[in-house]
């Protein structure tokens, strides 16, 4: 009977793989945010469904800033598939990239896929993995979707099921297929087997006739899906004709699959399910302790035992506690002891050591934490310390030290903004979720009405560090000035690297760091204003104001249009600047002053239609120029055409293949340079006291309240801005002299 059915089933296969159906085109979108991208697809394909465009819209949500889109067209796609949503991005913390796929068939169903890739060292300048662009990975991965799904027998009752297609053979590719084999008379799944199905002698035929062996593993609380195999892993030495045989039977579990993940997950006993997520761990080990062997007074008591001490999960499963669970024995005292001391749990809270700290990182932590992004780390580190009882504090220096290493991060904003990382631990004491939420939301994207901005610590350190330049430097110099103190520019340009939190801790003592993160966004949402209004203070710092109202430059080139016709505007006046970021949702409007002193050139790239893709910084270096960055909308990566536009341009440049006006610039960067040192290092005259005050007027709104209602004078004294700078100014001599000491 299997011989007849399997060979009856090839047989059918091999019609329709000889017509495989073809993928003929790809379209990349250019979206202003991600639920744009979502809305152009759906009714670009006619899809109303609220469910499918819910689900597409989970599957796209990203913290990545390197996101892009791709649409391939109806009219292209052959088969059942009715249209296809693909979003590509890289992760910022691992060597891998990440293609999410939204399958819409034309009956209505939907399946959602996802690949993972390790990339090569030098994939990140070409864009590509192993080889492959971006754009040939989606068509490539597209295409064996098509293969799957091109003939019925598909039935996802579940519009977030998550679906993992096969590559051919790449060593770069991380998750591979697993096939699901269930009993035609399966009731209710009260254990599962943790074999996989390779090591069974004879696992083909063996799994088809006897049931089924696989792992449930889940990636977070919205998805369960198939565990991730390594390929290299499940890779082993066959014959040809194996290898051959293997792949007809994978085209035959595809379509099995498909079937058999409703069947199965239909007879999961749902409270165990949700016990599983509400602890964060889910696997096979975690679902059979829970179901008891079957009894369901063990399971009752188990599943009870599981929610109350979540946290102590991993704990619950050891014989002993598992014995006194099926008891109905009291906990705490078991618990306890397990803990390593001969206390309840509550008075264990009060008193937890360095050694039971660190067992909570490594025995409490779900085992699969680590196969997420560093972000994601982060959020379960903190959700899992929100379950510790928010009265408990460590008392010692072992203690903070064995308890950061759960939360990271304090040790990341410690060392940007000088704050202890004492002070940041108790000021999130039991609330540990709501502060990874305040301080480490980076999904950089605009999401449509008024710009929304997210920040990491990076954005904070650059709040700060403008602080110290356009504040404490200029008193700094001036004191440098009278008491003819030789400090030289060079550590005057790298004193925010020499010791930075000197001068800002008193500046905020006293501020929470949520506070801080809120005075940062403050900055970035002025960032513009600000800047024109400091240009101000450029201008009488020694260089003419030109003619006309605002800032102007000369324009590096004449407008361009690129081979693949994308023109190239260079921007020149702060107007313009300020008009594009509004469009383009970043901060170049406070690029003014970099081009006016000649020291970078913006360009606008453009599509033939008028819209705005992408903004191009080119930084200006005697007869050539090379790229700082190519921003799309929100910060984004460019896309395709706009980066290869970027490319022609800079090259027809230093090849002077077209006039440029980089001589005319480069007379007025001499100007500026003629103008006195600290108006160089600082943006304005430093030893203009009134010039001074005026810059302190102008980054009031980014101050804490404090300072806001006192003058400059008043300031110097309240943040004890001399002292610092006095003892500032002494450490960046010495470091002065010991460098020229050296030989």
């Amino acid at each position: 009977m299997y011989s007849d059915f399997f060979f009856d089933d090839f047989g059918s296969r091999y019609d329709r793989y000889a017509r495989k159906p073809e993928l003929r085109n790809l379209t990349e979108l250019v979206p202003e945010s991600q639920d744009e991208a979502i809305r152009k697809w759906a009714e670009k394909h006619n899809i109303a469904s609220e469910a499918t465009i819910e689900s597409a819209r989970k599957l796209a949500a990203s913290r990545h800033k390197d996101v892009r889109y791709f649409v391939a067209d109806t009219d292209d796609m052959s088969g059942s598939i009715k249209s296809a949503l693909i979003i590509y991005h890289k992760d910022r913390y691992q060597d891998e990239a990440t293609y999410r796929m939204a399958l819409v068939f034309r009956d209505g169903r939907m399946a959602l896929t996802t690949a993972t890739y390790k990339r090569k060292e030098d994939d990140y300048k070409k864009e590509s993995i192993n080889g492959v662009t971006v754009a040939a990975r989606c068509k490539r991965l597209l295409e064996e979707a098509l293969d799957v799904h091109s003939e019925k027998k598909f039935d996802l009752r579940s519009d977030s099921a998550l679906l993992k297609f096969p590559d051919k053979p790449d060593p770069y590719r991380r998750n591979s297929f697993q096939s699901w084999y269930l009993p035609s008379d399966l009731k209710e799944v009260t254990y599962i087997s943790e074999k996989p199905f390779w090591e069974t002698k004879g696992a083909y035929e063996q799994n088809f006739r006897q049931g089924w062996e696989t792992e449930v593993f889940g990636g977070g609380t919205d998805d369960t899906h198939l565990k991730k195999i390594s390929e290299e892993e499940g890779r082993f030495t066959r014959s040809k004709s194996f290898s051959a045989l293997e792949g007809i039977i994978n085209r035959h579990e595809k379509e099995r699959f498909n079937a058999a993940w409703s069947f199965f997950a239909d007879r999961l006993n749902p409270d165990i399910v949700k016990t599983c997520d509400e602890v964060g761990i889910m696997s096979a080990k975690a679902y059979n302790w829970l179901a008891g062997d079957g009894n369901s007074y063990r399971s009752e008591r188990r599943i009870q035992a599981a929610q109350t001490y979540s946290l102590f999960f991993r704990t619950l499963a050891d014989k002993e506690v598992t014995e006194a669970i099926d008891k109905a024995q009291p906990l705490k005292p078991v618990l306890a002891k397990k803990a390593g001391a001969n206390h309840t749990v509550e008075g264990l809270s009060q008193e937890l050591r360095p050694s039971t700290v660190q067992r909570l990182q490594e025995q409490f932590r779900p085992q699969d934490i680590m196969s997420l992004p560093h972000d994601d780390c982060w959020r379960e580190n903190w959700s899992r310390l929100d379950a510790l009882p928010p009265e408990w504090w460590p008392k010692t220096k072992e203690d903070i030290k064995a308890y950061s290493t759960l939360v990271e991060v304090a040790k990341k904003y410690e060392d940007i903004c000088g704050m202890p990382r004492m002070k940041i631990l108790q000021e999130f004491k039991g609330q540990w979720q709501a502060a990874c939420r305040k301080l480490e939301d980076d999904r950089g994207m605009h999401t449509g009405g008024e710009p929304q901005y997210y920040y990491t610590p990076t954005e904070v350190e650059d709040y700060l560090k403008t602080l110290h330049r356009k504040l404490f430097l200029p008193v700094m110099l001036r004191e440098a000035d009278a008491q003819k103190v030789a400090v030289e520019d060079f550590w005057l340009e790298k004193s925010p690297h020499v010791n930075d939190k000197r001068l800002i801790s008193d500046l905020f003592n006293d501020v929470s760091l949520v506070k801080r993160v809120e005075l940062s966004r403050t900055w970035h949402r002025k960032i513009t204003e600000i800047s024109a209004a400091m240009a101000e203070l450029s201008l009488a710092a020694g260089v003419g104001k030109q003619e006309g109202s605002g800032l102007s430059w000369a324009a590096l080139t004449t407008p361009q249009t690129a081979p693949n016709g994308v023109s190239l505007v260079p921007l020149t006046n702060d107007a313009e600047l300020k008009q594009e970021g509004e469009i383009m949702h970043h901060c170049v409007g406070g690029y003014g002053a970099e081009c006016y002193k000649g020291d970078s050139a913006i360009i606008s790239l453009r599509s033939a239609t008028g819209e705005h893709l992408s903004t191009l910084q080119l930084r200006l270096s005697g007869e050539h120029v090379y790229s700082v960055q190519n921003k799309g909308v929100g910060n984004v990566s460019p896309s395709a055409e706009a980066a290869e536009a970027a490319e022609w341009y800079i090259s027809v440049i230093n090849g002077k293949k077209i006039p440029t006006s980089l001589d005319r610039i480069h007379k007025m960067k001499s100007m500026t340079e003629a103008a006195k040192a600290a108006s160089k290092i600082v943006g304005f005259d430093a030893t203009d006291t009134a010039a001074c005050a005026r810059a302190f007027e102008i980054y009031k709104p980014c101050l804490p309240k404090r300072y806001r209602d006192i003058d400059y004078d008043t300031w110097l004294k309240e943040a004890k801005v001399m002292e610092n700078v006095g003892a500032f100014m002494a450490e960046c001599s010495k470091r002065h002299k010991n460098a020229k000491s050296k030989p």
